[in-house]
C-alpha cells in the first residue's frame, strides 16, 4: 500500500478485503491496514467462497432464522474488541442473480434479504460493536429494484456503488458516467441522506482507453455532491499499473483532489 501510494501522489484512505463466511475476522489484515493509516473496509460474504450461486444453505432466510448467530455473534464481539472503525461491507451486489443472498436466486426475496441485513445488523448491535459502520452496496449491473432491497436508513451507515466497464470489443466503452449516474441517482432516491462510496470498480486495458478512464473516474466522483470516494479494484486486468500510461492516468486523475 505505501508503494502504490508513492506511485500515485496520493493518501490512500480506504482498503478493501474479502472475508468468507464462517471465517474468523482477519484481525492481523486490519490491523496491517489501520497501520499504514488507513481504515479497512470488509466485504463480509455470506458464502464459503465459490461454489456457485445454488447454496440454499446461505439463503437470506437461513442467516435471518438465527442458524449463524453464533458464528455472526462471535465476529460482531472481535469486531468490538478490535475497537477502530471498521467499514463492513456486507452482503453486496444483492440486487444482482451472481451470488447466494441475491435477492432473485435460492427462493431469496427482497423481504428476505432486508431482514437478513437486519438480523445481522441486530447482533452486533447487541455485541456493543459501534465502531463497525454499515456499507450496503447494490451493482450499477443488477436487475432488482434497489429500493426493495435497501435495510432501511437505521440500519446503514454509507451507501456504496459497484460496477465496471467491461467493453471487450462486443460491448461498448462505459465511461465512468455511463456506469454509475442511473445508479447514483437511484441511490440518492433510497437513501438521501446517507454518504456515497464506490466501493468497487475498475477498467482493463481491453476495454477501452484506460488512462482516460481512469481519468474520467476521478473527476466524476469529484463532481458528484454527496459522492465521498472511490475504492479501486486493483488487482488482475484492472490493476491500475497494467501499464505506465493507465498509472499516469489515475495519477492525473487524482492531481487535483
Amino acid at each position: 500500500m505505501p508503494s502504490l501510494a508513492a506511485l500515485l501522489g496520493h493518501k490512500i484512505e480506504i482498503v478493501n478485503i474479502y472475508m468468507s463466511w464462517n471465517e474468523p475476522l482477519p484481525i492481523d489484515s486490519i490491523e496491517a491496514i489501520a497501520a499504514q493509516g488507513a481504515i479497512p473496509e470488509l466485504t463480509w460474504e455470506q458464502w464459503p467462497g465459490g461454489g456457485g450461486v445454488n447454496q440454499p444453505s446461505y439463503a437470506d432466510s437461513v442467516i435471518a432464522s438465527g442458524t449463524y448467530d453464533s458464528y455472526v455473534n462471535a465476529v460482531a464481539v472481535a469486531a468490538r474488541t478490535w475497537g477502530q472503525p471498521l467499514l463492513l461491507r456486507y452482503a453486496h451486489e444483492m440486487n444482482g442473480n451472481w451470488y447466494p443472498w441475491a435477492a432473485s436466486v435460492n427462493g431469496n426475496t427482497p423481504a428476505s434479504y432486508v431482514a437478513a441485513w437486519r438480523h445481522v445488523h441486530n447482533i452486533f448491535t447487541a455485541a456493543g460493536a459501534s465502531n463497525v459502520l454499515w456499507v450496503w452496496a447494490p451493482n450499477a449491473g443488477g436487475s432488482t429494484p434497489i429500493s426493495q432491497v435497501y435495510p432501511g436508513d437505521a440500519y446503514v451507515d454509507i451507501v456504496g456503488m459497484d460496477g465496471y466497464n467491461r467493453s471487450n470489443g462486443t460491448t461498448g466503452y462505459q465511461a465512468p458516467p455511463a456506469v454509475f449516474s442511473s445508479l447514483f441517482s437511484s441511490v440518492r432516491t433510497v437513501a438521501p441522506s446517507k454518504p456515497v462510496l464506490i466501493t468497487e470498480t475498475g477498467t482493463s486495458e481491453q476495454a477501452g482507453n484506460k488512462a482516460t478512464w481512469l481519468e474520467q473516474l476521478f473527476a466524476y466522483v469529484h463532481a458528484q455532491p454527496g459522492l465521498i470516494g472511490v475504492v479501486y479494484f486493483d488487482y488482475g486486468a484492472w490493476s491500475l499499473d497494467s501499464s505506465p500510461q493507465a498509472m499516469a492516468g489515475a495519477v492525473q486523475g487524482l492531481s487535483g483532489l
